[in-house]
């Protein structure tokens, strides 16, 4: 699916949805022939911009233009993009093996102690961008929301907590937490699921149905029915609103 002009505005749109504090602007790559008024328009965005992804930005004129009028913005990414420019996340440089792309492999970050969290956000945009549908893309935008910027209430889950994940687990569901780690097949699963990006639910199912057990049956009926040990949810989003049918096939 081709990541086009209308399309990113449609996602301007549905980062609403999510908080009506989101704000997302879009601008054609062709900045070099922005008149005057217009060019001065972008300049004073992206002096107090959190985020500027590039998608698709070779134009060598709009590089340098980016370049110059993007020193101050803290989250960079680029996708598909001219290799001169930059990807930074929480104001730490990305150095990639593949410039201008933040899907290739992290080989440096400018500041040490960001590196894990780091990598892991790297990791998970990736995954997200590259399956190129709406609901990966917005979610793609969100986890560097989340990681940089404010915390998104709706990724709240993405992984487990820690030690109130552990403890509720231990004491819910002891036995089959030791059934699954003595059982090799359950233990794998868990392993390769744990390895999984969280918006791969393919990968998810296949470390499932390969190392299937009863044991790992038993343990999932556990966390995710019967104690919800990782504390999920499914709220209806409340927005778009989208009010009853007044008419179904002519009739009321």
């Amino acid at each position: 699916m081709p990541i086009s002009h209308p399309f990113l505005r449609k996602q301007a749109k549905r980062l609403k949805w999510v908080d009506e504090g989101f704000e997302m602007l879009v601008f054609s790559d062709n900045l070099h022939q922005f008149d005057d008024q217009k060019a001065e328009h972008l300049q004073r965005e992206l002096c107090h911009a959190d985020i500027l992804v590039t998608v698709a930005v070779t134009n060598e004129e709009s590089v340098k233009w980016v370049q110059t009028n993007s020193e101050s913005i803290p989250n960079i990414i680029c996708f598909d993009s001219s290799p001169n420019l930059t990807n930074k996340l929480g104001g730490s440089f990305i150095h990639c093996d593949t410039k201008g792309n933040i899907f290739g492999k992290v080989v440096r970050i400018s500041q040490s102690e960001k590196t894990n969290e780091s990598v892991e956000v790297v990791q998970t945009i990736s995954e997200a961008w590259d399956l190129h549908n709406s609901d990966d893309i917005r979610f793609c935008l969100l986890i560097i929301t989340n990681a940089y910027i404010k915390l998104v209430p709706i990724l709240k889950n993405l992984r487990a907590k820690g030690f109130s994940t552990l403890s509720c687990m231990v004491k819910n569901f002891g036995p089959q937490i030791l059934n699954c780690l003595l059982d090799p097949k359950c233990r794998k699963t868990l392993q390769r699921s744990n390895q999984c990006s969280p918006v791969d639910q393919v990968c998810n199912y296949r470390c499932i149905a390969s190392y299937e057990s009863p044991n790992s049956e038993a343990f999932s009926v556990c966390v995710l029915q019967k104690n919800n040990g990782l504390e999920l949810d499914a709220k209806i989003p409340e927005k778009p609103y989208v009010p009853p049918m007044i008419k179904f096939q002519g009739r009321t």
